[in-house]
């Protein structure tokens, strides 16, 4: 396997973590489990 085709890989299992991540923080400040944060901040003053 060659470099480019390495990092192109590289780049998309990161890309998949990055989103895995932000949706369990959503998920957290959903359900009250994330400890207080911008985040929380946000939800509260968004229209339901």
């Amino acid at each position: 396997m060659h470099a480019q085709a390495q990092r192109q890989g590289w780049q998309e299992d990161a890309a998949v973590r990055a989103v895995a991540r932000s949706h369990r923080i959503r998920s957290d400040v959903r359900m009250g489990r994330a400890r207080p944060s911008p985040w929380r901040e946000e939800i509260r003053r968004a229209p339901a």
